[in-house]
């Protein structure tokens, strides 16, 4: 079972060194979320970021600095992607993947999937479980997707943590994001994602 990461939407002190602390022990993606961030604060928070991690970084704002700090890639949000025409959004794929970059998207909702481009690197499902960082924010579909097959990647997002781990597992998931199990106790952050990865050995030990 592959993971990420995604950030507070709210920068706090310390955030850097805590992210380079989880990229050096292991974590493989971290999906950079800030949505009230100006882009002078993004690029103060990616500075302080070991630029050896910066291949590990899909940006959610300012997708500009992508190019600028040579990150992975570019998630779409779901406002943004709904913004675009379909020719717009075809194009901006086949930009990203002539730059070698991976492009992403968000949905809430089932139907959406049959709308989405082929050419997607991967797309969130949300939430999958009631949501750890939102209170209140519940599920309005049934995330099990054993009989969904599409090119993308599927990751399950929302209320993801060491208890529902296995049941994103058992519905079909071979991917998901983490944020509020990892971030809730920032001090903790660290253990918090590594307590995680042992319970991903444990259910998936190919991983």
């Amino acid at each position: 079972m592959e993971h990420r990461l995604y950030s507070t939407p709210i920068f706090f002190q310390e955030e850097a060194l805590i992210l380079n602390h989880l990229f050096e022990n292991g974590l493989p993606c971290l999906h950079l979320r800030k949505p009230m961030a100006t882009k002078a604060d993004c690029v103060d928070l990616l500075k302080k970021i070991n630029a050896k991690f910066y291949a590990r970084i899909i940006l959610h704002q300012h997708l500009e600095l992508v190019e600028e700090f040579n990150l992975l890639g570019v998630h779409l949000t779901e406002s943004a992607r709904r913004a675009l025409s379909s020719e717009a959004l075809k194009q901006l794929i086949e930009t990203c993947h002539a730059k070698d970059r991976i492009i992403g998207t968000a949905i809430h909702q089932r139907i959406d999937l049959l709308t989405l481009p082929k050419q997607l690197d991967y797309v969130t499902l949300s939430p999958v479980f009631p949501s750890i960082s939102k209170p209140n924010y519940q599920p309005t579909e049934n995330w099990s997707i054993h009989d969904l097959s599409f090119p993308f990647q599927l990751i399950a997002l929302g209320g993801v943590n060491a208890r529902t781990l296995a049941a994103a597992y058992e519905r079909g998931f071979k991917a998901v994001a983490f944020l509020g199990a990892v971030w809730n106790g920032k001090a903790s952050a660290l253990e918090n994602y590594q307590k995680l990865c042992k319970k991903i050995q444990a259910i998936d030990p190919m991983r």
